[in-house]
């Protein structure tokens, strides 16, 4: 066996591990309950459905997009417009850039008083 063989009979190995891992994690986040809500009981109860997913998909990927919850939650570009200002209102999150390529993040100065653990 060469060395370039040896080489990508490694990559191939550890990719296969990667995929592994990840479908692990993937289990194990559907098991493991909630150990930081990103936002107090007082607030969450002034969030509806949409704006709950909204925020999961801000702490998974660390942004959102008006076209995201367009095609997500299946609603119009006017409401999903108005969830995300509603949240950048609240100072949970702030857009970045304008227009067509505006995106939604969490703000980035949320205190610990504000965080449940």
């Amino acid at each position: 066996m060469n060395k370039q063989n040896c080489t990508s009979l490694i990559i191939t190995c550890l990719f296969s591990r990667i995929r592994s891992l990840k479908k692990l994690i993937t289990v194990f986040t559907y098991l493991l309950p909630e150990t930081r809500l990103l936002v107090t009981p007082a607030i969450e109860a002034q969030l509806n459905e949409r704006q709950k997913e909204i925020l999961k998909r801000v702490v998974e990927t660390g942004s959102v997009t008006t076209g995201w919850c367009m095609e997500t939650l299946n609603i119009s570009r006017d409401t999903a417009h108005r969830n995300l200002v509603d949240l950048a209102k609240s100072d949970i999150l702030v857009s970045q850039g304008s227009g067509r390529g505006v995106i939604y993040v969490l703000r980035e100065n949320i205190s610990d008083s504000e965080i449940i653990r």
